[in-house]
């Protein structure tokens, strides 16, 4: 058996703990705090727990956002749209073709990826490429938003897509099917439907990867070509 006090100490450590304090903390909250410094600790720790619950409401939003675009992409896999447009792109271009350009995106002034989990795989074919053109297109990241993102739009390293009306079709696609070209071939052919010429390059945006029960992996894009 332990001695009261040592019982006392354990629950009185198991209830700041399960507050989320550290173990340092929970020796300068239970022996030495005064009653400023306990005042304080607590609320330092809500407002770490108020920063904490926005980030998981952050997340969530994006998760039930994800979800609904990996569905509606299997939904529509053979379908294509022409539909008001009302987010902003932000592309960050690594590559022209398979080789990397020579400024890494650790470089930027922002990294892309600290954007994370919102970032996207992104394919950027060339307009010329797409009307005939020799294949010239870009692997890179990309980033969405509903409204202007300051930090953003003033990075020169991004291009920014925000049309206000564009082609939109789901597609997948397995293998090299970007430089054996069957990606530009796939997307001429459901876009010389609505017309014959390209108005500018197309951005795939890359929703999931997922295998199929012969382990075949399978690439779901978000085709889009600005319009307007």
């Amino acid at each position: 058996r332990y001695e009261l006090s040592t019982c006392s100490f354990i629950a009185e450590c198991l209830k700041y703990r399960k507050m989320g304090f550290s173990l340092k903390e929970l020796e300068v909250l239970i022996k030495q705090a005064d009653e400023q410094m306990h005042q304080s600790m607590l609320e330092q720790r809500l407002l770490t727990v108020e920063e904490e619950l926005q980030q998981l409401n952050e997340l969530h939003r994006f998760l039930l956002q994800y979800r609904q675009d990996c569905q509606e992409a299997e939904k529509n896999l053979e379908d294509w749209y022409i539909v008001p447009f009302k987010e902003r792109i932000y592309c960050r271009p690594q590559t022209n073709c398979l080789n990397f350009t020579e400024k890494n995106i650790s470089e930027d002034s922002i990294n892309i990826m600290d954007y994370a989990p919102r970032t996207q795989g992104i394919v950027i074919l060339s307009q010329s490429y797409l009307n005939g053109g020799k294949q010239e297109f870009s692997w890179g990241q990309s980033v969405t938003f509903q409204e202007p993102h300051p930090e953003l739009e003033a990075c020169p390293e991004f291009d920014v897509v925000a049309p206000v009306r564009a082609f939109v079709a789901y597609r997948k696609y397995s293998g090299a099917y970007v430089i054996n070209g069957e990606m530009a071939q796939d997307i001429r052919a459901i876009f010389h439907q609505y017309a014959p010429e390209f108005p500018c390059d197309v951005y795939a945006v890359r929703l999931k990867i997922v295998h199929d029960s012969q382990g075949k992996d399978w690439n779901y894009f978000k085709i889009i070509v600005p319009l307007e």
